[in-house]
């Protein structure tokens, strides 16, 4: 039996993986990106580390984005370019959770690092990504599809914060389970004795 449907063509499939990679993204902006403050606070930040926590990683980018461009002429290959940010920003949530804990008199200042390189390697995908995007899109479509693409962002971002704050609520009430894990950062002695 015949299918009535045509097959896609590879910008066709693009735009369509562009619209998962903006859920993809909300996710992670809602229950990672928004987070990042509380987790240095519980990591005993500073307000000097806490400013740079919000200043440091937006200017990182911004210079990466610069650098992308740059890069961009040397090695036109778009996707390579989109697959080594992608992976780069994927790799830097696991120093941001995990060096914290093994180095706790450090955390704060690895939280800062880590959160500078992960929009670093954010920010160095965008233009390799507009630039694919753009050329998938006739001038008149690009309007619509972005319009589409930030409402499934602020959508899917709204609601990806509000289910990770509940789990955190969930996490808070079910006793000290995480303090356990990190009682050097929450205890000021660093002592488990000194836990609630």
């Amino acid at each position: 039996m015949p299918s009535n449907s045509r097959p896609q063509s590879p910008g066709e499939r693009g735009l369509r993986y562009g619209l998962r990679d903006g859920a993809c993204q909300a996710v992670t902006q809602g229950s990672g990106e928004q987070y990042l403050s509380a987790f240095a606070l519980l990591l005993q930040a500073s307000p000097f580390q806490l400013s740079l926590l919000s200043a440091l990683p937006q200017l990182v980018g911004t210079v990466a984005q610069i650098l992308s461009v740059k890069v961009l002429q040397w090695c036109p290959n778009r996707k390579a370019l989109i697959s080594v940010g992608t992976v780069g920003q994927a790799l830097t949530w696991v120093p941001i959770v995990l060096l914290p804990l093994v180095l706790p008199q450090w955390a704060p200042w690895l939280v800062v690092g880590g959160a500078a390189a992960y929009f670093a390697c954010a920010h160095f995908t965008a233009p390799a990504w507009n630039s694919l995007i753009a050329d998938w899109l006739g001038q008149h479509e690009r309007g619509a599809y972005f319009a589409r693409r930030a409402k499934i962002i602020a959508g899917l971002s709204f609601f990806a914060l509000c289910g990770a704050g509940w789990i955190l609520s969930l996490w808070q009430h079910s006793g000290a389970a995480f303090q356990c894990c990190i009682p050097h950062s929450t205890s000021p002695t660093g002592n488990k004795s000194d836990l609630p």
